[in-house]
C-alpha cells in the first residue's frame, strides 16, 4: 500500500481536530533525518537528475542572493527601523512576481519563488532576533553548493509491500526497499547500511512516515556530497508523553578529565560519567596531528592544475575531525537525555559556560568543540519526550570546588 502526502495530511487534520475538541494540547516537533539516495533509472536518467539538481542549485543561490540583498537594502535606507516605510515597502515587494526574479528559470515542478521568499525573511528575522542591528550577526549569504530546498508535499515515501505486516518484517533485512517520489518524474531509492541494525533508528522513522497518522513530511531539501545525493529529510511528529517528575532535576556540567558529568536531585550524592575521556582525547589530537602534517607537506603546492587533488586528503581529514565531534555530541547528549529520563526528570540543568574564564574553559576536555552544539542536542533530544531544558549560573568557577559540590550548586542556583 502507498500512503502518499495528501492522504496522511487528511487523516492528521482529522486527529489533531478530535484532540482539539477533546481539549487535548499536542505539541508537534519538526526534526530531520539526512539520508543517501540513488537514482532509479539508466545513465541517461541519473544524468538527468544531477542536471536537474545541480541547475537548481545555482538558480536557487543566485535568486536569493539577490532577493536578501533587496531586503536588506530597504532595511539600511530606513535606518535599521523595521517599522520605517522604506523597509515595510522593500518587504512588501518580495513577491512571486518581482522583476529579478523573471530572468531565472527555475526547477520544473517546484515552486522554488514562494520558497525562496519564504526561507529569506525567515533568515532575515532569524538574523534581526540574534543581534543583526547591535551588529553582532551578519546576514545569511547563500553558496551555490546548499541543497535544493523542496515542499514537503513534493516529497513521497513509496514502497511496494502488500500489507503494513510484511512492510515491517522486511525492516530487519538489509534489503528494505523504500522509494521517494520527487517532482518531474524523478524517483530515488534509498540506501541503508548493510547491518540492518545501524538503521533501526531511520527505519523507524520511515516506517511511522508511511504508516502513521501522526507523522509527517515537511519541507525539506536535496543536495550533491561528491557524487552523493543527500535527502535533509524534515518530518513532523507528535512529543513522547513520559511519565516525569516535576520535582526531579538532572544537572550536567563539564568535566576535565570525562567530557561531561550528571547528577540527579533524586539520587544527590551519585555522579554519573559521561565518555571516555582518553579515548576522545587521543583521537582528537591524531586527526590534529594529521592536519597540521598535511598542511606543512602543502606549504610550497602552487595553483594550477592539480592543486585540487592534493588538496583533497587535507579536505577529508578536516571534514573528519568535523564529523567526529558531532557524532561524539550525539552520543554524549543521547546518554544525558537517557539518564534524566531514568531518573524521571522533568528538567535538565546545564552549566552556563558564558561567565567563565578564558584559563578554565582551556582546561576542559571539550574545549575544541562547540559547548553549543552539545546544548543544541540535548534540548531537541529532551524536547522529544517531553522534558525542559534550562541553564545556571552559579557563581562559582569549578575549579573552586569538587564536581559533586558544583552540581549541586547547579540544582540550588536553579530553584533559587
Amino acid at each position: 500500500m502507498e500512503f502518499t502526502e495528501k492522504k496522511i495530511r487528511k487523516k492528521k487534520y482529522c486527529v489533531a481536530w478530535g484532540a482539539a475538541l477533546k481539549n487535548v494540547e499536542v505539541i508537534w516537533l519538526v526534526l530531520t533525518q539526512k539520508l543517501k539516495l540513488v537514482v532509479v533509472g539508466d545513465s541517461d536518467e541519473k544524468n538527468r537528475v544531477y542536471q536537474y539538481i545541480r541547475n537548481g542549485q545555482y538558480t536557487q543561490y543566485k535568486a536569493m542572493n539577490y532577493m536578501m540583498g533587496q531586503l536588506m537594502a530597504g532595511y539600511y535606507e530606513g535606518n535599521m527601523d523595521i517599522k520605517s516605510e522604506e523597509f515595510k515597502s522593500a518587504q512588501a515587494k518580495l513577491k512571486s512576481d518581482h522583476p529579478l526574479l523573471a530572468q531565472f528559470e527555475f526547477p520544473k515542478g517546484l515552486d522554488q519563488k514562494s520558497i525562496i521568499l519564504r526561507k529569506v525573511q525567515q533568515d532575515f528575522s532569524i538574523a534581526l532576533k540574534n543581534g543583526l542591528a547591535r551588529g553582532e550577526r551578519n546576514i545569511a549569504s547563500y553558496r551555490r553548493t546548499n541543497p535544493l530546498l523542496t515542499n514537503g508535499r513534493n516529497v513521497k515515501l513509496t514502497h511496494g509491500y502488500n500489507s503494513e505486516d510484511e512492510l515491517k518484517e522486511a525492516m530487519s533485512t538489509n534489503q528494505w526497499d523504500i522509494a521517494v517520489s520527487w517532482v518531474n518524474k524523478i524517483r530515488f531509492k534509498i540506501v541503508f547500511a548493510k547491518n540492518p541494525v545501524k538503521d533501526m533508528r531511520t527505519k523507524d522513522i520511515i516506517y511511522n512516515l508511511l504508516t502513521s497518522e501522526e507523522y509527517k513530511v515537511c519541507g525539506s531539501s536535496i543536495g550533491i556530497d561528491g557524487k552523493k545525493i543527500i535527502l535533509n529529510l524534515s518530518y513532523q511528529m507528535p512529543e513522547r508523553e513520559e511519565k516525569l517528575d516535576d520535582d526531579v532535576y538532572f544537572a550536567v556540567k563539564f568535566g576535565i578529565d570525562t567530557p561531561a558529568i550528571g547528577v540527579s536531585s533524586k539520587y544527590p550524592n551519585t555522579c554519573i560519567f559521561f565518555g571516555d575521556g582518553e579515548n576522545f582525547i587521543g583521537q582528537r589530537l591524531y586527526l590534529q596531528r594529521r592536519i597540521r602534517e598535511l598542511q606543512r607537506e602543502l606549504s610550497l603546492t602552487s595553483g594550477g592544475h592539480g592543486r585540487k587533488a592534493k588538496l583533497r586528503p587535507l579536505e577529508k581529514y578536516r571534514r573528519r575531525e568535523k564529523d567526529f565531534a558531532r557524532t561524539f555530541n550525539h552520543q554524549i547528549s543521547r546518554q544525558i537525555v537517557n539518564e534524566a529520563r531514568k531518573a524521571r526528570a522533568k528538567t535538565i540543568l546545564m552549566e552556563d559556560m558564558s561567565e567563565y574564564s578564558k584559563e578554565y574553559k582551556n582546561t576542559l576536555i571539550l574545549r575544541n568543540w562547540s559547548y553549543y552544539q552539545l546544548a543544541q542536542d540535548v534540548k531537541y533530544k529532551a524536547k522529544q519526550l517531553g522534558m525542559n531544558v534550562a541553564e545556571v549560573k552559579t557563581g562559582l568557577e569549578p575549579s573552586e570546588c569538587v564536581e559533586l559540590d558544583y552540581l549541586h550548586a547547579i540544582l540550588a542556583g536553579y530553584k533559587k
